[in-house]
């Protein structure tokens, strides 16, 4: 009886032992997590992640940085591929380019000016002064207003030239008593005007006054002239 009750015991011991084995093995081992964090260089803040052992990280938004474009995520100086399993904590760092902008240069009719590529906050190199018939190049404007080339540029432009019209005068002589003025614009050409009268003589033409030489009203007008009247002695 006595040897009976021991091999009760010594079941029920053992029974509860494989219980016991049986719920230890099938427990499951707690969730390892580890940490995904953003690294934003400056730009928009970007929250870090909780990744379980072996599972991937979102792609974030991309951060934004003033002035810049962003490229990638990083690690160890490499793109980070977001489909890399997770198994340990890491940082990760926003990759950045310079925004490049495009500058261009509206002569108004002048002669013609090269576009050029600036990077943010960069400066525009001041090009050589165009050049216009009839106009003298002032300066160059944005909204209307003179630019400053030391200025650093944030966005793309158009600078526009601004001129002032050039007139040459050119002086009538016909009697070395009486004369007249006309303004021109530089490059036009100036009107005929009527032809003076002289008592005694025929009038024949306009001559330069510091040369032998007939003046061509087609001529256009760069500088100031003189022009005397040519006459002929009526018979």
């Amino acid at each position: 009886m006595k040897k009976r009750s021991i091999f009760i015991s010594l079941g029920v011991i053992l029974a509860v032992s494989i219980i016991i084995f049986v719920i230890f093995m099938n427990k499951e081992e707690p969730d390892i997590i580890y940490m995904v964090g953003f690294d934003n260089n400056g730009g928009s803040s970007v929250e870090t992640q909780y990744i379980k052992k072996g599972e991937t990280a979102t792609k974030p938004i991309s951060p934004v940085k003033e002035g810049y474009k962003f490229l990638y995520w990083s690690y160890n100086t490499e793109e980070f591929d977001f489909n890399t399993p997770i198994t340990e904590d890491i940082i990760l760092l926003a990759e950045y380019q310079k925004k490049l902008y495009t500058i261009a240069f509206n002569t108004v009719g002048g002669s013609s000016i090269d576009k050029q590529k600036v990077e943010h906050g960069g400066n525009i190199t001041k090009p050589a002064n165009p050049t216009k018939t009839g106009y003298e190049f002032l300066y160059w404007t944005y909204n209307g207003e003179k630019y400053n080339f030391s200025k650093p540029v944030t966005q793309y432009m158009t600078l526009v030239a601004k001129w002032k019209e050039v007139y040459h005068t050119v002086t009538f002589d016909y009697d070395n008593k009486s004369v007249w003025f006309v303004d021109v614009l530089e490059g036009s050409c100036v009107e005929v005007p009527e032809e003076p009268i002289k008592p005694g003589y025929e009038f024949v033409g306009w001559d330069y006054r510091d040369k032998d030489k007939e003046f061509d009203f087609n001529t256009p007008i760069y500088e100031d002239i003189e022009l005397i009247a040519r006459w002929k002695p009526i018979d």
